[in-house]
């Protein structure tokens, strides 16, 4: 079926829990918008341009307490590979790629730094000359091209092998856009026409500055405006709670991001550059394996093995009852710059567990999304009387010229208007969703759907972009 028949691409998906389910009126009505106050509204974005390709980086902390957490990520991708590609009409061109936490840091130990370099284990990993890897069509073939020897998930495992010998000063944002505003080594990864999907892999929050100032000064103790030259650091300057002294010990309340930090790189910029760098936040997904959130933390008084006073942070999570310093902090900073940047409905997922299959395949799962035209959610059904559910939807058409932004209400096929859109179950490519629905539109000529009206081809400027609602059964 023609692209101008068929939502060929996902961009966009989250699914709000707002309240009680709305009223319905007649089927055949055109509906505006979905009343957000007073429904559970499922909602996504497509692209009547679609995308196929999708560039993803992996941020992976490489610091001393990450060696099982890689050994998991290395053995798990397949299944993030699996549930990224099974199920779609179309397989998706990949670019796959992987950097480490690790900035920098003047003369700082442990801390020469990846610098957002992208990592191909010295090139022994049976892939490149890239230093990342692909898997994308070629049409005049009909074949894929690949980059790599044996498999994709071999050479992802041997590029995933980062050590443990990295920065204790985890810098994945700072990292990331490292390796990706120009940065001649990895040059080709990122692709103009391409979803961006970043994965952060941490135990610790983000720790990102640009001010060698606030690394330095390592004789630093509990009376020095920075403190001791550890990880708390980060926390103390990094995150805003309900009291004003987070060194001394105790239990903290309402913890959250600190929008403006002396020392540490505002999260808005990374946002900001991510924006800017793509053109469009709805052609960016971000999702992090890290610790929970927690609001409340409890800050201790610690002695290091030169009898020095620290604070230091409670674990969120642990993968060890019996050792204190197994486990994740709570990724505050981190957290928030992924609830700016990722359309997915739950971004952060749980490090703590003994293993990453479940994580990586769901956050695969979202991300696949993108490239097929299926109903997500639980979906209410507005005439029960009629086989099937038949969903309340509002179809809205965007783009945008020299005089701003023009929205269209595409109506229902059923009044004969021309664009329109219907809803048919689709087992083969939508099996794995709730209601099996995918949500088709006619734009005229090359409409051939035998749902589809009849009439001449309309119009569409090719940087459309169409919003569905549609309303959600009550949870």
């Amino acid at each position: 079926m023609d692209k101008k028949s068929v939502f060929g691409c996902l961009e966009d998906f989250w699914l709000l829990i707002m309240g009680a389910a709305m009223v319905f009126g007649c089927s055949t009505r055109t509906v505006a918008k979905v009343d957000q106050v007073n429904s559970v509204v499922v909602k996504k974005k497509v692209r009547f341009n679609p995308i196929n390709n999708i560039d993803i980086m992996f941020v992976v902390d490489n610091s001393i307490s990450m060696g099982d957490e890689q050994a998991f990520l290395r053995r798990d991708f397949p299944r993030f590979l699996e549930s990224l590609t099974e199920n779609r009409a179309l397989r998706p061109n990949i670019h796959v790629g992987v950097i480490s936490t690790d900035v920098a840091i003047g003369d700082l130990e442990q801390c020469e730094g990846d610098d957002g370099k992208l990592q191909h284990g010295n090139g022994d990993c049976g892939f490149g000359p890239e230093p990342y890897l692909f898997d994308v069509a070629n049409e005049e073939s009909l074949s894929r091209d690949v980059n790599f020897s044996g498999s994709i998930t071999d050479a992802f495992s041997c590029a995933a092998d980062l050590g443990v010998e990295g920065c204790g000063f985890e810098q994945p944002l700072r990292s990331m856009q490292i390796a990706l505003d120009g940065n001649g080594y990895n040059q080709g990864f990122l692709r103009e026409d391409a979803f961006l999907a970043i994965v952060f892999i941490t135990d610790e929050d983000d720790c990102s500055s640009e001010q060698e100032l606030f690394f330095s000064d390592p004789t630093a103790d509990l009376s020095s405006e920075l403190g001791p030259l550890k990880s708390f650091r980060c926390f103390e300057h990094g995150v805003t709670c309900g009291e004003d002294d987070l060194r001394s010990e105790g239990l903290k309340s309402s913890c959250d991001a600190l929008d403006s930090s002396r020392f540490m790189t505002p999260i808005s910029s990374y946002v900001d550059f991510l924006e800017n760098l793509k053109g469009d936040l709805s052609l960016v997904m971000t999702a992090a394996i890290s610790g929970p959130v927690n609001r409340d933390v409890f800050v201790s008084a610690e002695v290091d093995a030169l009898g020095n006073d620290f604070s230091k942070v409670s674990k969120t999570c642990t993968t060890n009852e019996s050792d204190p310093n197994a486990g994740a902090v709570s990724p505050y900073r981190l957290a928030r710059f992924i609830d700016a940047t990722s359309p997915l409905a739950s971004p952060l997922k749980s490090i703590c567990s003994n293993g990453l299959e479940e994580p990586l395949d769901e956050i695969a799962s979202s991300f696949g999304e993108v490239f097929d035209a299926c109903l997500p959610g639980e979906l209410m059904d507005s005439e029960l009387s009629l086989e099937g559910i038949q969903p309340e939807c509002a179809v809205t058409d965007a783009s945008t010229d020299g005089n701003g932004t023009n929205e269209v209400v595409i109506p229902k096929c059923e009044l004969g208007e021309l664009p329109c859109w219907f809803v048919i179950t689709n087992i083969e490519n939508c099996g794995d969703f709730p209601s099996e629905l995918s949500l088709e539109l006619c734009r005229g000529a090359d409409s051939d759907h035998i749902n589809c009206p009849i009439g001449a081809e309309v119009e569409t400027p090719l940087d459309t972009v169409t919003t569905i609602e549609c309303v959600g059964s009550p949870k």
